[in-house]
């Protein structure tokens, strides 16, 4: 089926959502309220979801591949979180203050995954830019080392080299730091060194050159914004050594 058939069909598969998206246009910039949403003609709205599920306001039915970029770990609508998020509803849902439940979960999370201590917070992009803080601080360094094609959140120390325009990238092997985004200062970006995700020879190259100024090593194990990329296990051996041996901080 040629592209052009398969766009009519989506069309009029998903006038509802269309809609949506026109109406949302004059409120919203690009219509979305994140540009990972950006999709040509237009994204999908999503009415309801259950398991591995969901339904747009047309009433179609997708399988959720996604699942909120891995968040929903137990799918959509678990029958035990409604329950328990009726509960919390009756009882409050924000208090501005510490809670026992909070205490409940650390407890969970550092027993699993034999950790001395966690802190939680809103939002991915606010961790890893504390995280980031948290390196430059202990090690008294600037400089922070992400991988090509990796996204770490929104704030301007990461939003580098996320999906570079390939004019502006540089040698495969010898990455150029590229803002992501207009309104990223350049003296902000140039304290982000680049590498090549499961590349050994590019990390080592990096450290070699700025080891006495790397602050910090950020990324997933697990490559998710550039497909879902394993990693090479020699890679994240090597970088735990080279860490180790730079006194930098790594930061998964």
């Amino acid at each position: 089926m040629s592209f052009s058939a398969e766009y009519e069909k989506f069309m009029k598969r998903a006038p509802n959502s269309c809609k949506l998206f026109e109406e949302n246009k004059r409120l919203t910039p690009f219509g979305v309220h994140s540009n990972y949403r950006v999709h040509d003609p237009f994204p999908i709205y999503v009415r309801k979801a259950k398991g591995s599920r969901i339904w747009d306001t047309d009433g179609n039915e997708y399988i959720d591949f996604n699942m909120a970029f891995g968040a929903l770990v137990a799918g959509h609508s678990h029958p035990i979180l409604v329950e328990e998020l009726k509960k919390t509803l009756e009882e409050g849902t924000i208090f501005g203050h510490e809670s026992s439940e909070s205490i409940m979960l650390a407890k969970i999370l550092c027993e699993r995954f034999k950790l001395d201590m966690v802190r939680f917070n809103s939002t991915g992009m606010e961790v890893t830019m504390y995280a980031v803080r948290l390196a430059r601080a202990y090690t008294g360094r600037n400089k922070i080392m992400k991988f090509e094609g990796c996204y770490h959140g929104s704030n301007d120390n990461l939003l580098v080299s996320v999906k570079p325009h390939l004019s502006r990238t540089g040698h495969i092997k010898h990455p150029i730091s590229v803002p992501a985004s207009p309104g990223l200062l350049p003296e902000v970006s140039k304290y982000t060194v680049v590498a090549q995700f499961n590349d050994v020879e590019s990390v080592d190259r990096l450290f070699e050159k700025h080891g006495d100024e790397i602050a910090g090593v950020i990324l997933e194990p697990v490559a998710m914004n550039m497909g879902v990329i394993e990693p090479n296990l020699e890679f994240l051996k090597t970088l735990r050594k080279l860490c180790d041996d730079y006194n930098s901080v790594l930061i998964f």
